[in-house]
């Protein structure tokens, strides 16, 4: 995959900032497929990294459709990734994310104030995750693994869980749902990737698998 990304560079033009984009919109667009209930909330928990930005663009995607979206970033704005820090800036501007990083105690409130019909989206890590977690995120996943939602949803792959080997990194994200990019990830298919991800979704960041 990460291969193919590069190539897509390369050879195509298509940089990372467009992959972002699709992959954001096609996560959106799965999880309105499964969730019928516009009068919810959606809160997505997101990294520095890739995958965060990835929350970042599934959230105004979402707010386009007149969704309440909200992202909580667990770091600073200034210690994102460039193209990442190039997402949440917008979402700033739409009034969807801080430009500070959120704590434990606002996780805490902002899960305390999830309803029934509210949806739980995991976008921290991703395929970013090796070797064991840090405390904070590892705080994070497991406040997270409390809050009982009608649909808890991951983008690529399970926080917590290594994407290569399968194995958990410590705490792991429970999710009822998975979309992952461009093709399913090895650690999907193992014990603990089938006990965390729940139903699992490819979605096509316009890339052939086969190209």
């Amino acid at each position: 995959m990460r291969e193919l990304e590069k190539r897509a560079a390369a050879e195509l033009g298509l940089f990372e900032p467009i992959l972002m984009e699709t992959a954001g919109a096609g996560a959106a667009r799965a999880l309105l497929q499964r969730w019928q209930s516009p009068r919810g909330k959606v809160l997505i928990l997101a990294g520095k990294g890739n995958n965060g930005a990835d929350g970042g663009v599934m959230a105004r995607h979402l707010s386009c459709e007149g969704l309440a979206a909200r992202v909580l970033y667990l770091c600073d704005c200034e210690l994102q990734q460039s193209q990442a820090r190039i997402v949440r800036q917008a979402s700033i501007r739409l009034g969807l994310a801080g430009e500070r990083g959120s704590e434990l105690q606002e996780l805490r409130q902002a899960l305390a104030g999830l309803g029934e019909s509210d949806v739980l989206v995991d976008a921290l890590l991703g395929t970013g995750s090796t070797g064991p977690l840090r405390q904070d995120l590892a705080q994070w996943i497991e406040f997270a693994n409390t809050a009982t939602k009608p649909l808890r949803m991951a983008l690529d792959i399970p926080s917590g869980l290594d994407p290569d080997t399968g194995q958990g990194l410590g705490c792991v994200f429970r999710a009822d749902f998975t979309a992952t990019f461009l093709a399913p990830k090895p650690g999907l298919s193992g014990d603990v990737g089938r006990a965390h991800a729940g139903e699992v979704e490819v979605i096509s960041l316009g890339l052939p698998w086969t190209w």
